[in-house]
């Protein structure tokens, strides 16, 4: 059987590249980018689960916060390895993932329907009394502060999808178990996509002027916040050893 401790650090390193690849203009004076970690599975393929338990175990890079929100392996209608991008802009809209992100940002409370800046405090390590008192007379636009915040803070929070592919002979699940036997090639294609959250100083404001003050279905009515494609990064691995044998 596959040993999944050896895939799981294999893909490790490979996702975590990835990560690296959101940092890549990152300025160290705005602290870390926030990262939003799902993949697409494939559950007609060999592999599939142990694939998915791998990287439902995937420590995310100290680089980086941790942003996700609860699920982290989705399915899409197709089983093809094709190009996601489509799949993904409207897994994204169809689910108010962009809500649902801006919400864990403010720490939405889904029985108040209020939020807080508790979070963008501590990532941007602002000081508490210099935010309270900006919210509190309402200085909003045009505020350095806040400014700050929605452009080099929250708007650097990315969502990567990675799509897993086996490549091994027979990938696809067959009845008759003795064609994959004598596999001693494991071969896997990662394509991870990245899209980053679509904020700034003006969507900040506007955040504040409709909502700050309360909202109880705020993740399930508000479907104005969404991702942009950035690109994606391709990652093939190849092993050629009995330790893979299944």
């Amino acid at each position: 059987m596959m040993r999944i401790g050896i895939f799981s650090f294999f893909l490790f390193l490979c996702i975590n590249n990835v990560y690296s690849w959101t940092a890549q203009e990152d300025d160290e004076k705005y602290q870390r980018c926030s990262v939003i970690s799902m993949m697409i599975e494939h559950p007609m393929y060999l592999f599939n689960d142990e694939i998915a338990d791998a990287f439902r175990r995937i420590p995310l890079s100290a680089r980086f916060n941790n942003h996700n929100l609860g699920v982290r392996v989705v399915k899409f209608a197709t089983q093809e390895y094709t190009d996601q991008t489509a799949s993904i802009l409207s897994f994204i809209k169809q689910i108010h993932l962009g809500t649902r992100t801006v919400a864990k940002w403010f720490n939405w409370n889904k029985e108040t329907g209020l939020f807080d800046m508790d979070m963008v405090r501590a990532r941007g390590m602002y000081n508490a009394n210099a935010l309270d008192y900006e919210l509190a007379s309402k200085r909003i636009l045009g505020n350095p502060i806040l400014a700050d915040a929605g452009e080099h803070l929250i708007s650097q929070t990315y969502l990567v999808m990675s799509d897993i592919c086996y490549k091994g002979k027979y990938s696809i699940k067959e009845s008759n178990a003795t064609k994959t036997g004598n596999r001693r090639r494991f071969d896997v294609s990662i394509t991870s996509y990245i899209f980053q959250l679509d904020w700034n100083e003006e969507t900040l404001n506007s955040f504040y002027t409709d909502y700050w003050q309360g909202k109880h279905d705020f993740v399930q009515s508000v479907n104005k916040y969404g991702f942009v494609y950035r690109g994606k990064v391709e990652t093939d691995y190849s092993e050629s050893s009995a330790k893979f044998t299944q």
